[in-house]
């Protein structure tokens, strides 16, 4: 998904916002009271239908700018088969098309979220986001092409499906007997 236009209107501080997206990253910068968090409120709630400001429907005319009788927040982006997609939602009804099947839009919508997950719960989303695989095949592939002395990995092949900190523990106990014997050949601390 590529975000390609933004489009909010009377929605809460903000009259009218229609933004082109042509970058990869978009910054939004102003004064206070020029309606940031106001644009930022209109793009989660088109996406997801939810809003963050009221708990009630009832409550939805509240969103609306002052002064105005309707709202809305709209987005466009493009699909992974770079077909033109949008969704949106019009005040004060509250209806409209959010985009319901993305497992991975509540930690976009809301960054503190991702933070709080655990370490491990973390890595899966990533892994999971992203496509890539920890699996034992994968990683001994990848050191193969980088050219990396495959016997060294057997050694800890096993440990990966026990995790990377299990891998971590292991390396560090191999490293100390490798110090260790270094120490009975020369008779010298290693380092």
């Amino acid at each position: 998904m590529r975000i390609t236009k933004l489009e909010i209107t009377n929605f809460q501080g903000l009259r009218h916002a229609a933004l082109d997206v042509s970058a990869p990253v978009l910054l939004v910068a102003g004064h206070n009271g020029a309606g940031k968090s106001s644009l930022l409120d209109g793009v989660a709630m088109a996406f997801n239908g939810q809003p963050r400001r009221v708990s009630l429907k009832k409550e939805m005319d509240k969103l609306i700018t002052e002064g105005a009788k309707k709202g809305e927040a709209r987005v466009e982006w493009l699909d992974e088969a770079g077909e033109v997609q949008a969704c949106g939602v019009a005040l004060p009804s509250g209806k409209g098309s959010p985009l319901a099947d993305s497992p991975f839009l509540p930690f976009v919508l809301d960054a503190s979220l991702f933070a709080g997950l655990k370490a491990d719960d973390r890595r899966k989303l990533l892994l999971s986001l992203t496509g890539a695989s920890a699996s034992p095949a994968e990683v001994g592939k990848r050191l193969k092409a980088k050219g990396i002395d495959l016997a060294l990995f057997e050694k800890v092949k096993p440990l990966l499906r026990s995790g990377f900190s299990a891998m971590v523990g292991q390396a560090k106990d191999y490293a100390s007997e490798a110090r260790g014997a270094w120490k009975a050949v020369t008779g010298e601390n290693y380092g």
